[in-house]
């Protein structure tokens, strides 16, 4: 692997620097154009001639920006919830192939992508978790400090508040 050197330049031969490239008004909407479509930061700064290191800088930099990716990468999570509730509901042309030709087609539907998109959006269909858990714990209150007679009432107490 070449080294750079002191008298290298970005791009010339012998050298691992890469050109700079302008990350350019141009190119931020090419990259969010991109980016609404793919929903891939990574792929769509390559795509687009500039590294991902420069789109968390301009992120950084640039409020605005930083907004567009993401609402860039909002539209594309909605194109996704699109396709999942167009799979499921309207179903997919699969091609029938006999002995190596296609004879015809039919539709395909997807309860698991369904089910997927009603979970997300109705109510009585989202998983139902069990939250609740219990919790012991020691506290130093300074009960030893307590008579006998006053832990006695402390435990009653207790013992109703439980029972309620």
């Amino acid at each position: 692997m070449a080294t750079k050197g002191p008298n290298k330049k970005a791009g010339e031969k012998g050298t691992n620097l890469r050109p700079t490239i302008a990350f350019t008004p141009k190119r931020k909407a090419e990259f969010i154009g991109t980016l609404a479509r793919t929903g891939r930061k990574v792929a769509s700064a390559y795509e687009v001639g500039v590294s991902y290191a420069t789109i968390c800088q301009h992120m950084r930099k640039d409020l605005k920006f930083a907004a567009a990716v993401e609402e860039a990468l909002d539209l594309f999570r909605d194109s996704i919830d699109e396709e999942v509730g167009r799979r499921g509901k309207e179903g997919m042309t699969e091609e029938i192939w006999y002995q190596g030709t296609v004879v015809g087609t039919k539709m395909v539907y997807s309860d698991q992508l369904l089910l997927a998109h009603a979970k997300a959006h109705h109510p009585a269909y989202k998983d139902k978790i069990d939250a609740t858990h219990t919790v012991t714990a020691t506290v130093g209150l300074g009960l030893e400090e307590l008579s006998e007679e006053d832990r006695a009432d402390l435990r009653k107490l207790l013992e109703q508040k439980a029972a309620e």
